[in-house]
């Protein structure tokens, strides 16, 4: 997705993901769909399972909404919400390839109602951060770690050089491929469908681990 003030950077923006769309999506198997937006969003390309019809529709990416501003969580949300809600959160592996400087000045919803609906979904966020869009006093790079460290997710620059950014791309590509479930039984289970923050440690031999903050307990 890719947002309407980066778009000072969207040929940038649109070749990492036509990268990843070429390289990692696996054709009739992985399931993918196209958005831009601003003030509201729209939908590029509609789900597929042919990665040339995803790259068709990151090619398409161009114009910038007529109302001006970027409602950056309530796209998120929508997108979690209705865009991966055909979709069994534990059977699949949902992720969102996010272009944003992290600004949101046209929307209604927070980033935790949006962190919230991802979590509900098993979506994880990775965003592509230009810094050259950023202003010094800009809150946005802030919001986006947030958000990504909630979901599961990661941020990365998308200024930084071919290799890097290929290095990004392949490990967002195995970290999605290659998941764990971890099966928790708390003390008291309450079956209120509310979401429970945790905390993972792992063990001094693990280096890093992206996990989501929390769970939602089933109801009754």
């Amino acid at each position: 997705m890719q947002s309407e003030s980066m778009q000072q950077t969207m040929e940038a923006n649109k070749g990492i993901a036509k990268n990843f769309a070429e390289r990692f999506l696996l054709m009739g198997t992985d399931e993918a769909f196209v958005s831009s937006f601003g003030y509201g969003s729209d939908v590029l390309r509609s789900w597929t399972r042919d990665p040339e019809q995803v790259v068709r529709g990151i090619l398409s990416a161009s114009e910038k909404d007529a109302h001006g501003g970027t409602a950056l969580f309530n796209t998120v949300f929508r997108a979690c919400s209705y865009s991966f809600g055909h979709a069994d959160p534990m059977a699949t592996g949902n992720f969102i390839l996010l272009f944003s400087d992290g600004e949101d000045n046209a929307g209604l919803t927070s980033l935790d109602e949006a962190a919230r609906a991802c979590q509900r979904s098993n979506t994880a966020v990775f965003v592509f951060l230009s810094t050259s869009s950023t202003k010094g006093d800009s809150t946005g790079p802030k919001a986006l770690r947030e958000l990504a460290a909630k979901t599961g997710g990661g941020v990365f620059r998308a200024d930084d050089s071919e290799r890097a950014i290929w290095n990004d791309l392949s490990d967002i590509e195995s970290e999605m491929r290659n998941q764990y479930r971890v099966v928790y039984s708390p003390a008291v289970l309450k079956h209120d469908g509310a979401f429970h923050e945790i905390e993972l440690q792992p063990p001094d031999r693990v280096n890093k681990i992206a996990v989501r903050s929390g769970y939602f307990a089933p109801q009754k």
